[in-house]
């Protein structure tokens, strides 16, 4: 990521930082004290931002992922699979496939429980 122009304004640093704890952009731009549409315009004016944006909802995301692991090692399991579905589609998605028969198939991929637990 490259620095931020000395003249960046402060709000920009504050929504970044609350991006990093939480990554929902509402929360960020509330603690920042501006508009999620003032928050998206200066994403769209200014390289730098839209790059610490990324890396930083990236970071928030990492995050929650531990707490979902966490969770689910607490027997959370439903909270598990709706943060990391909602948050990393790629790799928990249900995939679904329509046949030729205008039917869908839904394939499951099953997460392990444990961090260490392997899947046959």
């Amino acid at each position: 990521m490259t620095s931020p122009p000395k003249d960046a304004a402060e709000w920009a640093l504050k929504f970044l930082a609350e991006l990093r704890k939480m990554p929902i952009v509402s929360h960020a731009c509330e603690a920042a004290g501006i508009s999620p549409s003032k928050a998206y315009s200066h994403r769209k004016k200014a390289n730098w931002f839209a790059e610490a944006w990324d890396e930083a909802l990236e970071e928030g995301i990492d995050h929650l992922e531990q707490a979902a692991w966490q969770a689910a090692q607490d027997g959370d399991r439903q909270l598990l699979m709706f943060l990391l579905k909602a948050l990393r589609p790629s790799k928990y998605r249900e995939n679904r496939r329509t046949r030729s028969d205008d039917t869908i198939e839904i394939v499951l991929t099953r997460v392990p429980a444990r961090p260490d637990e392997t899947l046959d």
